[in-house]
């Protein structure tokens, strides 16, 4: 029986969440970095190999400030325009990864290029969101984000597949070519702003039922229970460090597949991170199974998952097996955690929190990303060094992150909403 009670989308909104798809199938367009680090560090002998790894984790950065930054100037600025910019720089990120490689510019280059693709990478999410959340009502919008979540992991599939292709040709001579992909960025952007405009969408126009549903007191960190801000850093670094974890994985996927094993080319290396992409796409489609399943434990069980997955990448070193198997484990783990992470972490601080409470969240879990280069490169060395010490780190790293997680979500019950709630006004 259909659920007649489900609301209809209109023309607009049909044609707002076109636009954004299509945005999407070029926004992980600075992926293309995982695949080919080896041949950068190859390309650039005289750098040493955290500083060419930080390339992947760079983004996260810029793209953290970018995103605290967006909030104020969207105020002011049109959010149309700046989305068009943001996907903007993804194009002359490419461009320039691409005569920095071409001409053998200073690395510095490549430096600068990536911190610019960091800008499109912080600013998307804020804006495509509230977007959403001005044009559609409140149980549609999960539902939204989650479409230009499998449109954005279906184009990183393809792209990473390509770009691995393009860059293995010459004996690895040819990767600088593969950022040539990112001109495709500025037709998505192109088509994104017209569709936009062609679907009647204005600026600062705010649904009634959002109206509605806004709160006009504002809410001060000293306000907050103790008890919970303690909370609410303490899940934070708890996916803070999941991050440091996993990028066990994304850090030395091209090296592992490469230099360090030689199980084939940044094609391979390629192919390991589309299947990333590809069973996020799977994963997130069968998430109300894993939500029947798991019930409380999805989060400590997403956890784990990355974690068996490091362990065949570490065992399983003469083939393609284990690196491709851990692609797989660290999506699916991701797809679990990134659905609910957020949702049941908000669950357990007071309503009138939520918004600051995920914007701390949010920021430090996002640290994890930029840092876990410095701090698997530093703990590797108590576990013999390189990759497989770094490998062991991620291990060793998810597995504390596990034993947190069960305590926070699992043992830790924490008061309703309501109930936290009525403890500010008292």
């Amino acid at each position: 029986m259909s659920d007649v009670s489900k609301p209809k989308l209109s023309i607009k909104q049909k044609r707002i969440m076109l636009a954004i798809n299509i945005y999407m199938t070029t926004f992980l367009m600075y992926y293309i970095t995982t695949s080919v680090t080896a041949y950068i560090q190859m390309y650039y002998p005289e750098v040493s190999p955290t500083t060419v790894t930080s390339l992947i984790s760079l983004p996260t950065l810029t793209g953290l400030i970018a995103a605290v930054l967006i909030g104020p100037i969207s105020m002011r600025v049109s959010k149309l325009n700046l989305m068009v910019v943001a996907m903007s720089t993804m194009g002359f990120y490419g461009i320039l990864m691409f005569l920095a490689g071409i001409n053998h510019w200073s690395f510095t280059w490549l430096y600068v290029a990536t911190a610019v693709a960091g800008v499109g990478q912080g600013t998307f999410a804020p804006l495509a969101n509230t977007i959403i959340s001005e044009n559609f009502q409140e149980d549609l919008r999960a539902s939204r984000i989650a479409q230009y979540n499998v449109v954005e992991n279906l184009g990183a599939f393809i792209i990473l597949a390509v770009s691995g292709r393009i860059a293995a040709g010459n004996g690895g001579a040819n990767w600088p070519y593969a950022y040539l992909l990112s001109i495709a960025c500025f037709v998505t952007t192109l088509s994104f702003f017209i569709i936009m405009k062609m679907s009647g969408y204005k600026e600062k126009e705010v649904s009634p039922e959002v109206l509605a549903h806004q709160s006009a007191e504002k809410v001060r960190l000293k306000d907050v229970p103790t008890k919970v801000i303690v909370y609410i850093f303490l899940i934070a670094l708890i996916h803070m460090f999941y991050y440091v974890g996993i990028n066990s994985y994304y850090l030395n996927v091209s090296d592992y597949i490469i230099t360090q094993y030689n199980l084939g080319t940044s094609a391979q290396a390629g192919d390991a991170s589309s299947i990333v992409r590809g069973v996020l796409v799977v994963s997130t489609f069968i998430f109300p199974i894993w939500e029947k399943i798991l019930k409380k434990w999805m989060i400590p069980f997403g956890y784990c998952i990355p974690l068996i997955g490091l362990l065949l990448m570490y065992f399983f070193t003469d083939s393609l097996f284990g690196i491709y198997a851990c692609a797989a484990c660290v999506a699916i783990g991701t797809s679990i955690v990134h659905s609910t992470f957020y949702s049941k972490a908000c669950n357990n601080v007071p309503l009138r929190v939520v918004p600051l409470a995920t914007s701390i969240m949010w920021g430090i879990a996002n640290c994890g990303a930029y840092v876990s280069v410095y701090v698997q490169d530093w703990c590797a060395s108590f576990f013999g060094g390189g990759i497989k010490g770094e490998i062991i780190t991620g291990v060793a790293v998810l597995a504390l992150v596990i034993i947190a997680s069960i305590y926070a979500f699992v043992i830790k019950r924490p008061k309703s909403q309501a109930e936290l709630e009525a403890s500010m006004n008292k």
